[in-house]
């Protein structure tokens, strides 16, 4: 006779057989493809991050390379309160025994450039970028140190109350004040014992002759003259903009720029405004004293090959171009008015 179960009583435990073949495969295969996806998230994840760090990276040196430039381009032709285009400076400095080693640019104007770097004489050992253009220039820069003595004769000693900016031998200055200009090598500069006072002398053994265009009276001032070129270059395969001063000391400013082009703003037509009313080339720059502009552009790429496939480019400045590399590139300009040529 059998007895009802209870209902407070477990029942009876069955027989566990597992998972199948094909369950165990079809569990894989969606692990898997959700393995996959994940894996998928985070390669493209992380190749967006690498590409806008790569392009904020490019960001940053172009605001630096556009920072330091204005600044030097905007000082292109100063010479104090007679920093006018219509104010040309007398040389005589000499310092390496060639003048136009020197001022390569002439006496007269303080800006020149060189379309693909031709008719440019690169000082350096660094292979210069084929085709990208270079740009000298010239301008006073200092604390316009002033005259204290010897002012009866212009084949004089140059004496000044201090020497604010350390000017030493060798160094390429300017005397001036409003009217007249002249530029020369400083053969010593020595300080008077416990005095402040500095004697600079312009001696022949770096000038071509010790006399300036007059004898200057107390309100002249000294300042050292900046003479630089700037320059596209490859250094250990890496391409970058260059700045080389008046001494052939060349540092790299930025890093990956590949190419320059220069536009020079023009007046023509005389308006009193000074205003550029047409961009040229260099080569076809009419006359250098009438530009009043500048126009320049730079073709930066990113410092690692972050794009999936060679990119071609095609920009206003800069041809149309298939790279068979992967690096992203960009174009910049920047546009400036030169303040001493302006009214």
């Amino acid at each position: 006779m059998s007895h009802p179960a209870h209902p407070d009583r477990p029942a009876a435990p069955t027989t566990q057989h597992g998972f199948s073949l094909i369950e165990l495969m079809v569990a894989l295969v969606i692990g898997l493809i959700l393995l996959a996806g994940v894996l998928q998230l985070f390669l493209g994840s992380k190749q967006t991050y690498r590409t806008q760090e790569a392009l904020g990276r490019v960001q940053q040196e172009s605001r630096f390379a556009f920072a330091t430039l204005s600044r030097e381009l905007r000082m292109i032709g100063y010479q104090g309160c007679a920093g006018r285009a219509s104010l040309a400076p007398n040389v005589i400095a000499d310092r390496d025994g060639d003048d136009i080693a020197d001022l390569p640019f002439g006496n007269t104007t303080p800006l020149q450039g060189f379309d693909g770097g031709s008719g440019w004489l690169n000082p350096t050992p660094l292979p210069r970028i084929a085709g990208s253009d270079v740009i000298s220039f010239r301008y006073a820069d200092g604390n316009h140190a002033r005259l204290s003595g010897n002012m009866a004769s212009d084949n004089a000693n140059i004496q000044l109350t201090h020497n604010p900016d350390q000017l030493q031998a060798g160094d390429l200055l300017m005397i001036a004040d409003c009217l007249t200009a002249d530029i020369f090598a400083a053969s010593s500069v020595s300080q008077s014992g416990g005095n402040s006072e500095v004697t600079i002398a312009h001696a022949t053994n770096r000038n071509l002759d010790n006399r300036l265009s007059k004898a200057y009276g107390p309100d002249a001032s000294v300042m050292r003259v900046r003479h630089h070129s700037y320059f596209v270059a490859t250094e250990n395969a890496t391409p970058g903009l260059y700045r080389i001063d008046g001494d052939g000391n060349a540092m790299r400013l930025v890093e990956g720029v590949e190419d320059m082009r220069v536009l020079y703003g023009e007046n023509t037509d005389g308006g009193s405004s000074r205003l550029a009313n047409t961009y040229r080339r260099a080569a076809a720059v009419s006359d250098w004293s009438r530009v009043v502009a500048l126009r320049l552009a730079l073709l930066l790429r990113t410092d690692s090959a972050v794009a999936g496939a060679p990119q071609p480019y095609s920009y206003r400045y800069f041809s149309a171009a298939a790279p068979t590399d992967r690096f992203l590139r960009r174009e910049l300009v920047l546009s400036i008015n030169l303040r001493n040529r302006m009214p």
